[in-house]
């Protein structure tokens, strides 16, 4: 199990996909640390193999987790990290390094 690390989660619709990987560049432009991202249904089905690779980790999300905030009420048993650190896929990420939050 990796120490640090973020978790973005994409779920749903394919755009989800599309604004989570937007948000790994984001995150890579200002630091080089792991990052998984949890996905269910279609929605790394807009991005090529290539852009799939920006992700270090990938969960698919079981379906009894697929409910309201079923996602983020089991983040501790989906994530690989020891410490982690959770975004929603509609943001970009500015300024410091993520190292500096953990």
């Amino acid at each position: 199990m990796q120490l640090n690390g973020i978790i973005i989660i994409a779920t749903g619709h394919p755009f989800y996909g599309n604004l989570a990987y937007n948000l790994a560049l984001s995150i890579k432009a200002a630091e080089d640390i792991p990052i998984a991202i949890v996905w269910s249904e279609r929605s790394l089905s807009h991005l090529t193999e290539t852009q799939v690779k920006v992700f270090d980790h990938k969960i698919e999300l079981p379906a009894e987790y697929r409910t309201g905030f079923g996602v983020k009420l089991h983040l501790d048993q989906l994530t690989p990290f020891t410490h982690t650190l959770c975004l929603d896929a509609d943001m970009l990420w500015l300024g410091k390094k993520p190292s500096e939050l953990f």
